[in-house]
């Protein structure tokens, strides 16, 4: 549900027939500090400002220090693209030429001085967040995760942990699929115990709350959850699929304004994302739009997936997040084993090889190379002995094969 803030400005040294007020159309939410998803352009609401000809009215963020960031153009209430940080935003009214105050860098609080005709508003708090997820227009964001290496012997239980921004269990459930209906910072832990044999799992708990003989928890999950924006589309179907070795995502639309493009945004751990692609959107739709992208070098492991829908001003929204597992991208074979002169190396896919090295069984390196497409390596210049042959992949992970180079 999205309310008006109103704040009633100062008016100095201007006549006015009514308040300045600027308003903010922003969802008041129990966390002050994601107002705003990263790089969001927000428009904002003023009343009371002086129109009569000669008066101009820009909208300006300033950080906590009174340091102006951002400026309006001129008569309009929209911000340029936020970068993540607090701000308290004012709408400045003034006659004439704009005052050498007004500019990136200077104080707000020198915009009145030696202003005979200029008004500034009381400010408005913002916070601008690097969002990882964002509620969706209706009902809660739901989340899966994926999660490999407990210990699934009888007498093991297998749980996940949901810790609120106060760093309190918020949540436990016994599945790894979660909704999350507020706007504020979640930490989510898979934990695998004994059986009976774990104190202190409760809501409201810390984690330093629990003990018992045996018990493991994960890395955390970390994920900062912000208010919808306005989606320049109405997405309604998104899916990835593995196919061989290759990641296919395939989106739909049912109607679009003003949009732009899609840019395809891939992560490992849900927190650091990378755009890999971008597909132009139809732009105005009022039917339904089909949008294919096919991620020819995913990570091994899991590969998160989600779109930023972008519109031609800039502002954009999220997609929902979809999940595809790739294992053993680069586990290949070799042979034959011993060998000779020619050593052939086989991998499922060789876009994901970063390169292929071979050491001595003391560690020296005696051949490396770059990028590879293929698998035959000249060892007819070795010495006779056992080596270690390493595939490295473009993710970092890596698969190594012991050989014998024979006379």
């Amino acid at each position: 549900m999205y309310q008006k803030r109103q704040l009633v400005g100062v008016r100095l040294w201007l006549s006015m027939l009514c308040p300045f007020v600027l308003a903010a159309l922003l969802p008041l939410t129990a966390s002050a500090q994601c107002t705003y998803n990263e790089g969001v352009s927000p428009t904002f609401n003023i009343s009371g400002n002086n129109t009569a000809s000669g008066y101009t009215t820009v909208v300006i963020a300033a950080d906590e220090a009174g340091s102006i960031a951002y400026i309006s153009a001129a008569g309009s209430t929209k911000l340029p693209a936020l970068a993540v940080g607090k701000y308290n935003v004012y709408s400045f009214n003034y006659q004439g030429a704009a005052p050498s105050a007004l500019a990136v860098g200077s104080n707000v609080s020198g915009l009145l001085s030696g202003e005979t005709c200029a008004a500034l508003s009381s400010p408005i708090s913002i916070g601008v967040c690097k969002c990882t997820d964002e509620l969706p227009a209706s009902g809660p964001l739901t989340l899966s995760l994926t999660a490999s290496g407990h210990n699934a012997s009888a007498g093991y239980s297998q749980q996940y942990i949901v810790l609120g921004a106060d760093g309190k269990i918020s949540n436990i459930t016994n599945t790894p699929n979660f909704e999350f209906s507020g706007v504020s910072a979640y930490t989510v832990y898979g934990i695998n115990y004994k059986t009976g044999g774990l104190s202190g799992l409760a809501v409201g708990n810390e984690l330093s709350a629990l003990t018992g003989d045996c018990f493991d928890l994960t890395p955390p999950v970390e994920l900062n959850v912000c208010p919808a924006n306005a989606m320049p589309v109405t997405l309604i179907s998104f899916e990835a699929t593995a196919v061989e070795n290759v990641a296919h995502l395939s989106w739909s639309t049912s109607e679009e304004t003003n949009s732009d493009r899609f840019d395809i945004q891939r992560s490992a751990n849900g927190k650091d994302w990378k755009v890999i692609g971008s597909v132009k959107s139809e732009g105005e739709s009022k039917v339904t739009r089909p949008y294919s992208f096919i991620d020819v070098k995913p990570i091994t492991g899991i590969n998160l997936y989600r779109l930023k829908m972008i519109d031609r001003d800039s502002t954009f929204a999220f997609s929902s997040i979809k999940n595809v597992r790739f294992d053993n991208l680069i586990a290949g074979s070799i042979f034959p084993n011993p060998v000779s002169d020619q050593l052939t190396v086989k991998v499922a896919d060789w876009k994901q090889v970063k390169n292929i090295a071979i050491h001595t069984l003391a560690g020296v390196k005696v051949y490396s190379s770059g990028p590879v497409e293929s698998g035959s390596i000249d060892v007819s210049g070795l010495e006779s002995g056992i080596y270690v042959l390493r595939i490295t992949a473009l993710d970092g992970s890596d698969s190594a094969h012991k050989f014998v180079r024979v006379r």
